[in-house]
């Protein structure tokens, strides 16, 4: 695999496999020590220091074991080495200049938190045509995890269904989770977040419905609390 490939594969499948906060702290120490440790090494070489060489290889060691512990938190593990060359080269372009470029960018956990901030100012409705899908619980700080691959849930409604975003596509899904039913909402995150509106339920008069209808197996659950009072 060529280095512009190798980045490009790296940089698209970065937030699937970095889903954990304490996976990503761990990342925010260890890497810097990795980036010690690789400055330290090429200087005790220049230099023919002993002691520099076994300080740079030890702050090397650390940074690869702690990330190596940060790994096990993740709902997806890492994609296995092919061999000694694939896990040098992968692991020199993610301290260098992934991991970098993914904080430096803020784009995964700034839109999150817009969608987070969009919800507490009540903007809590994505209005399809007619059809209007509530938004309720996001997680932060970059998702939760699923059992398909490429696809991770950032938020869900009172119901229980799903958005999804897809980490290929990076288009944002419905998920019904009675029937798994599936119908993309948005094009992207930020065209989700920018979608939501604040919505105005219309009044209704108790006195003027006629007749109403609810799930049965949803009545099986209210009958088996039992009967319902009138008021």
């Amino acid at each position: 695999m060529s280095i512009s490939r190798l980045l490009k594969w790296q940089w698209e499948g970065y937030p699937k496999y970095h889903q954990s906060r304490a996976n990503l702290l761990i990342h925010i120490f260890a890497v810097p020590l990795f980036l010690v440790g690789t400055i330290a090494l090429v200087t005790a070489i220049t230099q023919l220091s002993l002691l520099l060489f076994l300080v740079a290889i030890g702050c090397i060691a650390v940074a690869i074991a702690l990330q190596g512990r940060g790994h096990r938190l993740e709902a997806v593990p890492p994609e296995p080495f092919s061999g000694p060359l694939n896990f040098v080269s992968r692991l020199f372009f993610e301290q260098w200049i992934t991991f970098p470029r993914f904080v430096l960018s803020g784009g995964w956990t700034s839109e999150l938190e817009r969608l987070r901030a969009a919800i507490d100012r009540g903007r809590d409705t994505l209005l399809l045509g007619s059809e209007p899908y509530g938004v309720h619980d996001v997680f932060l700080p970059a998702g939760k995890a699923t059992e398909i691959p490429d696809l991770i849930c950032i938020a869900s409604d009172d119901c229980g269904n799903n958005y999804e975003l897809n980490l290929k596509s990076k288009s944002v899904q419905f998920r019904d989770h009675e029937t798994d039913d599936v119908r993309q909402v948005a094009s992207s995150l930020v065209v989700f977040v920018d979608s939501l509106i604040q919505w105005e339920r219309p009044p209704l008069d108790p006195a003027k419905v006629k007749r109403a209808w609810i799930d049965p197996e949803f009545a099986k659950d209210l009958t088996a609390k039992g009967p319902v009072k009138k008021k």
